[in-house]
């Protein structure tokens, strides 16, 4: 799959008022998006997806014409607590809700054990809400990769389509994408997310190999391998905020 590749790009902050509600958004011109979309992300922050080249005009008026939508799911959004990294706090992993429990010992690591996610800190390192974060994102991108991987070498074998690469990494307002050039990327958080779940995103970004797009032929190639694909497609978009923070 050759030909050059157009990167997604990113305004900077802007402010919608809507009466007395001041929403932050940002525009995302993304690569072979066709029509213009609205998402929320985590952090409160209103995200308009266009086309590349969408013009400013063209995206106030399609701001403009969802405004009913953006405060509905806007006040959704803003009513969500975040995570405290204390002790009691709730995280999942392939579907499951572990506890969060935390102690010090003579070594550090995280180990799950049963419904709880222990986390072990070395009594002389230092325990606030920001290291705790920071060390559960790096074991859950280990689990990432040495889970995702084998995963999608299986669907790859079984579908007849290989990567040219694949990667791991961390992205605001998808799961995954499959690059023109054969690369896949995926995000750490689906680890988090049911097994069908991730098997509908590995699944998803195989298929692009041969469907660069998500016309009828995409999602008719998706089915035969998922007939089911449905359900997991729900669970991301109404669940798929769980897996943010």
């Amino acid at each position: 799959m050759k030909g050059r590749t157009v990167r997604e790009e990113v305004s900077h902050p802007k402010e919608l008022h809507i009466g007395t509600t001041h929403i932050v958004y940002q525009v995302i011109f993304r690569p072979r998006r066709r029509r213009a979309a609205l998402q929320f992300g985590e952090d409160g922050q209103l995200r308009i997806i266009v086309p590349p080249g969408y013009s400013w005009d063209h995206v106030q008026e399609f701001v403009n014409s969802n405004t009913p939508w953006i405060l509905r799911h806007y006040d959704k959004y803003r009513d969500r607590q975040p995570k405290t990294f204390l002790p009691g706090d709730q995280f999942l992993l392939g579907g499951n809700l572990l506890t969060l429990v935390i102690r010090q010992t003579s070594q550090s690591r995280i180990i799950v054990n049963n419904d709880h996610l222990i986390m072990e800190i070395a009594a002389q390192e230092e325990f606030t809400s920001q290291t705790v974060r920071e060390q559960l994102i790096l074991w859950y991108r280990d689990q990432a990769v040495s889970q995702l991987l084998p995963q999608l070498d299986f669907w790859a074998q079984r579908m007849g389509c290989y990567p040219f690469r694949v990667k791991v990494h961390e992205y605001r307002t998808r799961w995954g994408y499959c690059r023109q050039d054969g690369l896949i990327a995926l995000n750490w958080r689906i680890i988090q997310a049911p097994g069908s779940v991730v098997d509908y995103v590995l699944v998803h970004e195989l298929t692009h190999l041969h469907y660069p797009h998500h016309q009828k032929e995409f999602w008719n190639a998706l089915s035969l391998i998922l007939p089911e694909y449905d359900a997991s497609k729900k669970w991301l978009k109404e669940q798929g905020h769980l897996l943010q923070w």
